[in-house]
């Protein structure tokens, strides 16, 4: 039979750089841009968020400065003692958190999320020159609404043109904040259409290197393996004339496959006999499985009414707390209700020209008073809804109560098939014992195919020869795609 001796690797192919490393490179260059696009991308929208925190911060200026001044007038309305003190307090508190807020979003710093004054964010200085100069104005503004809100507590009984002077200072500083949340707006508009170009421009580059890519692959690639594949193919016609060989050596593998024919026929037939051990295992499994399947379609069934449970208790208790702030409203209007029937009296005992004031003071008490019968209207809602979902509750308990009790009788029943299980995986350990006495006469007649199998390994000789010349044909296809 013809042998060839070793191809040898064509002069110079290895001073080029491997293919391997050439394509990582350009694989390389498209993780890179993407990356890119990507950090580009991830840093926009964090800008971005960064911008919906200050709008929200910038729009509830807005609604701070009106609450000022709507404490303000409560604070000048509300008769001396405890009731003045808690409006001015309330309204040294609005203040506060609108200087600090408004501090934090001209100049950055920390200040607090909620009206409450917890969660505090940290925000960051304005640098757009529109945003800062409205901000300026919303500063200036306010103060002139803080020296109208003084103004309003010291004015005399009667005099109503700190009050206009409030109202006013108070649409100024809206108006202005309105333009500065206007603005916050456009730019984080303009940074979307930023997103956007950025990221067209990287799938622009992507899909780029991409095409590059793939025409490199097919120029450096597929036209050496071409050739080489051609060289192989060449090759195989040798090694089909030693195949020729081995078939010769296989014919005398057959005779004694036909004596191990006649000891599987056996192995068979006990391997029947274990099927059958199986089906059976099969249809109590099959059986488990559906009592299983009821066991769990029972435990949802629990955890919906447990759920449902749950959420009429979690009722209850909005209930209760939605009773609880209308009852303290309630006390709130009754203590400003009996000062207001204090001062109709004194008004009242008063003659002349300081009788008018009565008037205002029996109007006050009448607004008072429907708020009151409001309150207890929401009151008797509330209550009788708490009731229902009290109700509710008890009835989602008994539910419960019958789901569990199915899911421990399925239980039981899961128990007794898992025993007949075993019982008959008792049964099949006897019978994999008779196979394995049977596997062990097969041994010996694997003995006895050694002697064939040395005719098969002069054949091998042969086709070792070939092989040489396959190997070198696959060292010139390494060398292509720079492997070692």
């Amino acid at each position: 039979m013809r042998t060839h001796g070793p191809v040898a690797v064509p002069a110079g192919h290895g001073r080029s750089l491997p293919l391997s490393l050439r394509l990582s490179l350009l694989c390389g260059g498209l993780v890179a841009l993407m990356t890119l696009g990507t950090v580009a991308t991830l840093m926009t929208l964090r800008a971005q968020r960064a911008d919906g925190l200050v709008i929200n911060l910038a729009g509830r200026q807005r609604m701070l400065s009106q609450k000022f001044a709507k404490e303000a007038l409560a604070e000048r309305l509300a008769a001396e003692g405890e009731v003045r003190r808690s409006a001015a307090a309330a309204r040294e508190a609005t203040a506060g958190l609108y200087g600090a807020t408004a501090d934090a979003l001209r100049n950055g710093g920390r200040t607090w999320l909620n009206v409450d004054r917890t969660g505090e964010v940290s925000l960051p200085a304005t640098t757009d020159r529109r945003i800062g100069e409205c901000l300026d104005a919303a500063a200036a503004q306010w103060d002139v609404l803080r020296t109208a809100a003084d103004r309003l507590r010291s004015a005399a009984d009667g005099d109503t043109a700190p009050v206009g002077e409030l109202m006013g200072a108070s649409v100024a500083v809206v108006g202005t904040l309105n333009k500065a949340v206007a603005l916050y707006q456009a730019r984080g508009e303009a940074r979307v259409r930023t997103l956007i170009w950025i990221q067209f421009g990287s799938l622009a580059l992507a899909l780029a290197t991409f095409a590059a890519t793939v025409l490199y692959i097919v120029r450096q690639v597929t036209r050496p393996i071409e050739t080489v594949v051609r060289e192989m193919r060449a090759g195989s016609s040798e090694l089909a004339g030693a195949a020729g060989s081995v078939a010769q050596a296989s014919t005398s593998l057959a005779g004694q496959s036909s004596d191990q024919a006649a000891r599987l026929q056996e192995t068979t037939a006990s391997l029947a006999l274990v099927a059958s051990l199986a089906g059976q295992n099969a249809a109590a499994s099959d059986d488990v499985g559906d009592l299983t399947g009821r066991v769990l379609t029972a435990a949802e069934s629990g955890r919906q009414a447990m759920a449902a449970m749950m959420e009429a208790m979690d009722r209850i208790s909005s209930s209760a707390k939605d009773t609880a702030q209308i009852i303290q409203s309630i006390d709130g209007i009754a203590f400003q209700t009996n000062l207001l029937a204090l001062n109709a009296a004194v008004e009242a005992a008063r003659a002349g020209e300081a009788g008018r004031g009565f008037a205002v003071v029996a109007e006050e008490v009448r607004n008072l008073a429907q708020r009151s019968a409001e309150a207890a209207r929401s009151s008797g809602s509330l209550l009788t809804g708490s009731g229902r979902n009290v109700e509710a509750g008890v009835a989602a308990a008994r539910a419960l109560e019958g789901v569990f009790a199915e899911i421990a009788d399925g239980s039981a029943q899961v128990t007794s098939r898992m025993g007949s299980i075993t019982t008959a995986v008792g049964k099949q350990t006897h019978e994999l014992d008779g196979l394995h006495a049977a596997m062990g006469h097969l041994d010996d007649l694997t003995q006895g195919g050694a002697a064939a199998a040395e005719q098969s390994a002069a054949a091998a000789e042969q086709l070792a020869a070939q092989a040489q010349q396959v190997d070198a044909v696959a060292q010139r296809l390494a060398a292509v795609v720079g492997s070692r």
